[in-house]
């Protein structure tokens, strides 16, 4: 089974027997140019503040203390990692999720997920493709033939 950091907490509380469960780093194909603490991946959740509100610098330190909490109560119940220094108990983080955290922590690059950059109406096509190629009704030549045809598009 293989999936993403989020699910640490839904394993635990889900899972008939969340003790079979795991975390491993994935396997480096070519190490000439890749490595284990390569991750890709990252945080999807944004907040951002108008230019032309009327108090910027209130909501900035507004949007920066929203993140950080955001990132805090997350990791606390196993759905996600901390965008933050831990400075504060996290005793009860589930095993899995710290598991992960503790894995995150060696990183030597992020590369932010595909998809996550996209509009809704490219992303769903990216993830259509996707989907085919690992159905396996898409060749992976023709894959690239429609990632090329979608990024071309202007």
């Amino acid at each position: 089974y293989f999936t993403g950091s989020w699910m640490g907490g839904s394993i635990v509380t889900d899972a008939e027997k969340p003790d079979n469960f795991s975390v491993a780093p994935i396997p480096v194909v070519n190490s000439e140019n890749a490595s284990v603490t390569d991750f890709m991946g990252g945080g999807s959740d944004t907040l951002m503040v108008s230019a032309d509100t009327k108090n910027k610098d209130l909501a900035a330190a507004a949007a920066f203390e929203i993140t950080r909490g955001v990132s805090k109560y997350a990791y606390l119940s196993g759905a996600g990692i901390p965008a933050w220094t831990v400075d504060y108990d996290a005793s009860s983080v589930p095993a899995l999720t710290q598991q992960v955290a503790d894995i995150a922590g060696k990183a030597t690059s992020y590369t932010l997920w595909f998809d996550t950059l996209m509009s809704s109406d490219d992303a769903g096509e990216y993830l259509t493709l996707l989907q085919s190629l690992f159905a396996g009704d898409l060749k992976p030549e023709d894959f690239a033939a429609g990632m090329d045809k979608q990024l071309s598009k202007k």
